[in-house]
């Protein structure tokens, strides 16, 4: 089914007093055979993908007002084949792969800014991952965004949603989800007056070690850890430079927010973390992510982990992204992340199988 939204016809109901109307506020009418030609064209083989479209002129009637409360809605994805995604396929945790809690994070970003397109999430809030989805044969292929009714709080909208696993249920598994907030822009970026410029650009890539030694996991498309400019027990400065390598044809991306080199945030947190726990660790939950502008791909930036702070299970850890003048890009706040006796060998094994994959 293909749902057509059409402008407003020079014709039929559209008097002289409409058509005026439509004049003073710039708003063009679509003259008949147009309008005819299009409503043909759209019924073409190179139209057959079409789900919704628009006839005419994209000029509103009225100016935007801002952000309203929006009804709660559901929508369906299934992941099927989705082991064989090359993003996916470098994030391996011992024997299968796993999609990123960046993704998961997209997956909302991606759903909720589809549903409200003049808008973008500029903040999210304690995201958590539930249950990770492994691509070991046994997940489900089908699942279900779920999203609240949003409501306008200080003129953005916010949002709650998860995603839940498509098995018909009572109690389907939850798998990710969080508070969201939109906005038709983000806030400006601020500037850390007191960014000491690192060197950047120069000296071996010791970054890239962390992928060699198997302290890190991650596949090639993933590996955007370059060079280490500071590390202390609770302290980390990383330079980072990734090609932004979509996953799934731009499915789980937002706006402002890249699975792929958001992984890579997560990554310094991660590395932080495991050197102060002598342990592997894995990321449970983000208590806010701030987005102020997307991460550059295939270009320099520097993630700062810091405000390390112990936990029953874990650290938390605080890691906020500059560009390299020192404008901060996006902070991940609270990223908790959890040790388990067994994580650390599940990492050395996803490192062990990502080298043999590599092999000729």
């Amino acid at each position: 089914a293909v749902a057509i939204n059409w402008g407003a016809w020079d014709g039929g109901m559209v008097t002289p007093e409409l058509r005026e109307m439509f004049r003073a506020r710039g708003v063009p009418l679509l003259a008949p055979a147009d309008g005819a030609r299009m409503f043909v064209e759209q019924f073409s083989a190179a139209r057959a993908g079409d789900a919704c479209v628009l006839v005419g002129h994209p000029v509103p009637l009225a100016a935007a007002t801002g952000p309203i409360d929006t009804p709660a809605f559901v929508s369906h994805r299934e992941l099927t084949g989705f082991d064989l995604d090359p993003v996916v396929d470098a994030h391996q945790i011992g024997a299968h792969p796993v999609l990123p809690a960046t993704a998961g994070l997209g997956w909302l970003i991606n759903g909720l800014e589809r549903a409200n397109r003049d808008l973008r999430v500029v903040e999210a809030r304690d995201f958590e991952v539930h249950k990770g989805i492994v691509f070991d044969g046994s997940h489900e292929r089908g699942y279900r965004l779920e999203a609240d009714a949003g409501s306008v709080v200080d003129g953005r909208l916010v949002i709650r949603a998860a995603i839940r696993s498509d098995t018909g249920g009572a109690f389907p598994a939850s798998h990710y989800g969080g508070v969201f907030v939109l906005a038709p822009a983000p806030e400006r970026a601020p500037t850390d007056v007191a960014w000491p410029g690192y060197p950047l650009g120069h000296g071996p890539e010791n970054g890239l070690a962390g992928y060699a030694d198997g302290t890190l996991f991650h596949g090639v498309l993933l590996q955007g850890i370059r060079r280490l400019l500071h590390q202390d027990r609770t302290r980390l400065v990383v330079e980072c430079r990734l090609p932004d390598t979509p996953l799934a044809a731009g499915a789980f991306a937002g706006s402002l927010h890249s699975p792929a080199l958001g992984d890579v945030v997560v990554q310094a947190a991660y590395v932080l973390g495991r050197a102060y726990l002598r342990a592997g660790c894995l990321p449970l939950g983000i208590g806010r992510v701030q987005f102020f502008a997307p991460l550059p791909g295939n270009a320099t930036f520097v993630a700062v982990a810091d405000n390390l702070r112990s936990t029953s299970m874990g650290v938390t850890v605080d890691v906020t992204v500059h560009a390299p003048a020192g404008a901060v890009l996006q902070r991940f706040l609270d990223v908790s992340l959890i040790s388990t006796p067994d994580m650390a060998e599940k990492i050395r094994e996803g490192a062990r199988r990502r080298d043999a994959r590599a092999r000729p």
